[in-house]
């Protein structure tokens, strides 16, 4: 397949590789303005099709570029919310596995910060589709990990998903209110930081004025 770029017929990457090529590109790795933009063209015209979240999933999952596994979370978490009821399930339950691998195995901060991104906005429509029901458990088990940066980007994605699917998940509240505030009183800055910042969401979840008064009280001693 091709577009017209400037007039030009181009060719879109037919390959994993190719389009990591492209994503290098697209990252200024030439140092070629026009190749930049050419590339920022190609990428934004694969991603007008549902057929570009798997090859994107490879990039995130593979790629031993962490600037291109980050562009393709960043860029696959706009179009994603769009692109998910139209995929199959065998195909979902593969996305859900190789993000929370990618999770677990990422060791630089912006691409898991991304990834956890991503994750969330898949979120907001999986869950509601009962589409990822052990959602909350997996991150939990973020949250639980020995590994202080797992602990950290576990947060920031709870925060993330009780933001985007909130009220699908009030019958955790107890849970969650014990997790954030345990976060609140953590002795790392950005595990508090995190859990304050959420605290808004974590409100929307609460049903009844004895959850408020209980809630107030411990926050607020």
């Amino acid at each position: 397949m091709s577009f017209l770029y400037n007039g030009t017929s181009v060719n879109l990457p037919t390959s994993v590789e190719e389009l990591e090529q492209v994503a290098n590109m697209a990252l200024g790795m030439t140092g070629n303005n026009e190749q930049i933009q050419l590339a920022t063209a190609i990428l934004k015209e694969v991603l007008k099709e549902a057929t570009c979240v798997q090859p994107f999933i490879s990039l995130i999952n593979s790629s031993n570029n962490a600037g291109v596994r980050n562009i393709a979370a960043v860029l696959l978490r706009r179009k994603i919310y769009k692109f998910w009821p139209k995929l199959n399930q065998e195909l979902r339950n593969g996305i859900k596995q190789i993000l929370f691998q990618r999770i677990f195995q990422e060791d630089q901060k912006l691409v898991s910060t991304a990834v956890a991104a991503l994750i969330s906005e898949i979120s907001k429509v999986a869950v509601p589709l009962n589409d990822w029901n052990d959602l909350l458990d997996q991150v939990m088990s973020l949250i639980q990990h020995v590994n202080i940066i797992q602990k950290r980007v576990g947060m920031l994605l709870l925060r993330g998903i009780i933001e985007g699917a909130g009220k699908h998940y009030k019958a955790h509240f107890q849970q969650i209110q014990a997790i954030f505030l345990q976060g609140i009183q953590s002795d790392d800055f950005d595990i508090s930081q995190r859990a304050t910042l959420a605290m808004v969401a974590v409100l929307d979840l609460i049903n009844t004025d004895e959850e408020v008064q209980s809630f107030t009280l411990q926050v607020i001693p």
